[in-house]
């Protein structure tokens, strides 16, 4: 299979599905708005999503830890666009770094899977281990590595403003990245949400999320080393449509993605 690198995504969220647990920032129910998948109305909207264009594209599975599911699970996720693929649309899923295997990654080969997602959120052991999620930097750097041996497009997720998070830990992530070197990352800055330990923590005063400044600031570094590593930095920030009161704090802004360009066109230009 011949692997390409596309923008051209039909998101389907799965929220939680397929998650060993919740980790304490997450909730995707309030993320998507969406609990469960209306399959009666997705099915024929990624028939026109196929139809509409001989570009290669990829239906994605996204909110969930999708490996994380049983063999036959993962099957009937595929099956049920069986009948519509064309020779132009593969598949892109989201899992955890502790979820990929040999096994897994021939299994998603077998399937059209052209690009897998890692919810990586830190290459530090300090912020890993501070919101408990249940693997190490080895692990995450390993999981990286076996998905481009297998010659897939890799995306890497972050989140910025973790709890333990300093000026170390973001240059150890950055590092990081330069090592990798993956096809695409997304960057999200920490938000506080409704119903997650991380709000319990921020209720209690023992998590303090990052000022929309700072934010802006430390994406920004974020992106200026991915422009220069010639790495794809495809979302910055949460989508615009999140319900505004399951924010409970933390740099949320509609624009954020586009702040953060500014912010770095900025000092590119004052530097050069």
């Amino acid at each position: 299979m011949q692997k390409f690198k596309t923008k051209i995504i039909f998101p389907i969220f799965i929220p939680h599905v397929g998650c060993p647990f919740q980790c304490i920032f997450c909730d995707q129910h309030h993320i998507t708005n969406q609990k469960e998948i209306d399959w009666d109305v997705i099915i024929p909207q990624v028939q026109k999503f196929i139809d509409k264009t001989n570009e290669y594209k990829e239906i994605a599975f996204f909110g969930g830890t999708f490996t994380c599911l049983g063999r036959e699970e993962m099957l009937e996720y595929f099956l049920k666009f069986k009948d519509m693929i064309d020779a132009y649309t593969y598949f892109r899923i989201s899992t955890r770094p502790d979820a990929i295997s040999s096994d897994i990654l021939n299994f998603l080969k077998s399937q059209k899977v052209n690009t897998i997602e890692l919810g990586v959120q830190s290459f530090s052991d300090k912020e890993l281990s501070a919101c408990k999620r249940g693997y190490d930097v080895v692990n995450a750097m390993n999981a990286c590595g076996h998905v481009k041996l297998y010659d897939f497009n890799l995306c890497v997720q972050l989140l910025i403003g973790l709890p333990q998070a300093d000026s170390d830990t973001y240059d150890q992530n950055i590092h990081s990245l330069k090592i990798i070197k993956p096809d695409f990352v997304r960057l999200y800055p920490l938000i506080v949400l409704k119903d997650t330990i991380l709000e319990e923590m921020y209720r209690d005063g023992d998590y303090q999320p990052l000022s929309i400044e700072k934010a802006i600031e430390i994406c920004a570094m974020f992106y200026q080393m991915c422009e220069k590593y010639d790495i794809n930095v495809i979302k910055m920030g949460l989508h615009g449509d999140i319900s505004k009161d399951k924010i409970v704090a933390g740099p949320y802004h509609e624009r954020f993605g586009e702040l953060v360009k500014k912010l770095y066109l900025k000092n590119k230009e004052f530097s050069g």
